[in-house]
């Protein structure tokens, strides 16, 4: 028998690989994009908040502590690229403020070339922050800031303090701090001052008031509107009954202190209140508002726009 000059076909061993210069080229994409990230500032970038660097601070101690205030991604790489800008200097003690999302090598240039030392910070106290709202925003802007001696020191001025964006230097202490919103306070109230005195209301009490309505009113025209209600069951000797402090359900009269520090507005509306023949007020899930003459009416409103 002749031998067979069939071949049979032969199968590959393997599924083909992706050629050598095509891995190489999907590596340094990846690396192209993990360094982007890198350089680039976080998502939560820390801006107006003062950075400290001490004096004798090392690039790789100032990375590290730029890293853990959520200012950069690596300190690993900031500090590479600092050594390679500053030739070996270090970087320079002083306050850094950034004023918006900076990248790592802005921020390591003005840390090993220009310096810090920022003049001042800016920092927003909203309308209607408590004390306690102020001193959690203060922590964040003021290097080394106490809330505990900032809250000792405002115990007595819940409703003086006033909402406003301030430029403080980052070393401010917490009795200056406290000087300067209560004298802006002072300054805002003065042009208000003839209208108090006409109102016949102490300042005290309308303080009280407008961080009420603060709480309570969302516009202008719903705070006059509240402010009219308020005092008109105030006046008849009614409880206030407002969600933003409960102790209004079970007794009369006004609160001990303002719960909150108000805005130019709300303590606007308590000494303008809009006359209106309404009793009662409620606002819906939309933010808007109902009011009622009668107790009858106001429960039909509550089981219309609140159930």
């Amino acid at each position: 028998m002749e031998p067979s000059n069939h071949i049979e076909p032969s199968l590959p061993k393997s599924r083909p690989r992706l050629s050598t210069s095509a891995g190489i080229f999907f590596i340094i994409i990846l690396a192209l994009l993990a360094f982007t990230w890198a350089v680039m500032p976080p998502r939560h970038f820390p801006k107006d908040t003062p950075f400290l660097v001490n004096k004798g601070d090392s690039i790789k101690r100032a990375a590290a502590n730029l890293q853990a205030a959520g200012f950069i991604h690596s300190d690993l790489l900031f500090s590479i690229y600092a050594r390679f800008t500053d030739k070996d200097k270090g970087v320079i003690a002083g306050i850094y403020v950034f004023d918006k999302p900076t990248n790592m090598f802005s921020m390591a240039e003005k840390m090993t070339k220009t310096g810090g030392s920022e003049p001042y910070v800016k920092v927003t106290i909203p309308e209607g922050s408590n004390n306690a709202e102020i001193a959690a925003i203060l922590e964040k802007r003021i290097v080394n800031f106490s809330k505990e001696e900032f809250l000792t020191g405002t115990m007595e001025l819940e409703g003086y303090l006033f909402p406003d964006t301030y430029h403080l230097s980052p070393y401010s202490s917490e009795d200056v701090i406290i000087d300067i919103l209560r004298k802006n306070f002072n300054e805002k109230m003065k042009p208000l001052e003839p209208g108090i005195k006409q109102f016949g209301k102490p300042l005290s009490e309308v303080l009280i008031m407008a961080a009420i309505i603060e709480e309570e009113g969302k516009s202008p025209e719903s705070k006059r509107m509240i402010s009219d209600v308020l005092w008109k069951r105030l006046k008849d000797d009614m409880p206030l009954q407002v969600d933003v402090a409960t102790s209004t359900y079970a007794t009369t009269g006004l609160t001990p202190k303002p719960i909150t520090n108000p805005g130019l507005e709300s303590i606007q509306a308590a000494i303008n209140p809009k006359p209106n023949p309404y009793w009662y007020y409620l606002s819906d899930e939309d933010g808007n508002f109902h009011y009622a003459t009668s107790f009858e009416d106001h429960t039909a409103n509550i089981a219309k726009y609140l159930k």
